[in-house]
Formats: structure tokens, sequence, C-alpha cells
């Protein structure tokens, strides 16, 4: 199991409801980037400036009115399109990873894809199949980030937390469209209880 950084996880339960402001803990990003709670316009933000940059407003501004949520994962995708990081490193400088994840059994994630392989061609079935091809090391991408896979085994269980949490996010983000929801259910339903 790979140690555990309590940092990575200080976030991990946040909801809606309680204002906070916490640094965005990514490598040239690190010097004014925060995000957070805000009561006052009800939503979850972020302020993602480039070390360096010298505008009084952010590189990147996700704030009402352009930008409302009441989910921290939908900040995910978000910040992870815009830098360029892997999800799990802004899961991780945001502090959302799941403390312990564990994957459930290769044989297990082997059934589940053959149940749902009659019904390909569906965008929500076909959404859970790449998911779970990525999970078992059969995919060259992953499903949601589009982060390309330079090994050929399977991802550990703190990326599939990553991919899931930005997987929850594009589903918000996309008005839960098909696809992003079954991508979304694959990789939450991947991880072991």
């Amino acid at each position: 199991m790979t140690e555990h950084d309590p940092e990575w996880s200080r976030h991990h339960t946040t909801r809606a409801g309680e204002d906070f402001r916490d640094a965005l803990w990514l490598r040239g990003f690190d010097h004014q980037s925060v995000w957070g709670y805000d009561t006052g316009v009800n939503s979850f933000f972020a302020q993602v400036w480039r070390n360096g940059s010298t505008p009084d407003q952010p590189d990147l501004w996700l704030t009402p009115p352009a930008f409302w949520t009441s989910w921290p994962r939908a900040l995910v995708p978000l910040v992870v399109d815009f830098t360029e990081f892997p999800a799990l490193d802004v899961v991780r400088a945001m502090g959302l990873a799941r403390p312990h994840p564990l994957l459930d059994e290769e044989e297990d994630l082997f059934e589940r894809r053959a149940g749902l392989a009659r019904d390909a061609g569906h965008p929500y079935v076909d959404g859970q199949l790449s998911a779970l091809d990525w999970v078992l090391g059969r995919a060259a991408h992953a499903p949601s980030s589009r982060t390309g896979v330079s090994r050929s085994s399977r991802p550990s269980a703190q990326e599939v937390d990553a991919e899931a949490a930005h997987a929850t996010g594009s589903a918000l983000l996309a008005g839960g469209a098909s696809r992003a929801v079954g991508v979304e259910e694959a990789l939450l339903s991947s991880m072991a209880e």
C-alpha cells in the first residue's frame, strides 16, 4: 500500500455550508492559489495563479456568477484542464483524496465488465466499460481526464479515486450526461468498501 499523507484527505468529507479557504498546493501554482467555500454566495470556488503571475485577478477564476457549485469535486476537472496536472495531483493538492482507498478484486471487476458488455452501445454503459477497462489496465487513457497511461498495469487505488473525483466533477458539469455518469459510477463502484 502506498503511504498516505493526511494532508491529501483534509477535505475529503467537506460539503457545502461552512466557510473555508485553503491553499492549492500544485507545483508552479502554489504561491497564491486557493480554493474553498463561500457562504455569501453558497458556492465552492477556486482562484488559480501561475507562480510569478502579476495580475490582480487569478489566471483561472472559478466563482459566481460565472461558476457556481455546491460540490467540491466539480472544481477538479477544471483545475486539471487548466494546470495540466494529473487528477491525482489536483485531488491531493485540494485535500479531496480518500484516506485509504482500495480496489475491488480483479476477478470481480472482470465479471462486472462481462455483465455490461452485452449492453454496449449505450453512452451510460460505454462509460462504465471504458472506466472498467482502465481500472483493469486495458485502456490507453483514463476515462474521464483522458490522461495517457504510460504503463500496461492497472492504476493504483489512489489513481482510481482521483479519476473518480474528476468523473464526478465532469458529470456535474455536463448536467448528468449519460457517459460521464457511467464513468463515475464504474469508478466509484470499483473501490472496495
